[in-house]
């Protein structure tokens, strides 16, 4: 099974910032995994395909792993 996923690139500041999406977090409705520098990050999004009576938020849930 083969996993097809985009890639996008760009200069900034001196630096590449590269955005691969699809690449990771299948479970996910939608994810990015951004490379700038010797940063990386993971965005996820997640959907219901149905409303959920009484929820009337949006909850934010923030993970950070700092490595050094």
């Amino acid at each position: 099974m083969s996993k097809e996923f985009k890639t996008f690139e760009m200069e900034l500041a001196g630096r590449t910032l590269r955005a691969d999406i699809g690449r990771v977090a299948a479970q996910a409705n939608g994810a990015v995994l951004l490379h700038y520098g010797d940063t990386v990050v993971l965005s996820t999004a997640t959907a219901s395909e149905k409303p959920r009576a009484g929820i009337d938020i949006l909850l934010l849930c923030l993970g950070a792993i700092l490595i050094r």
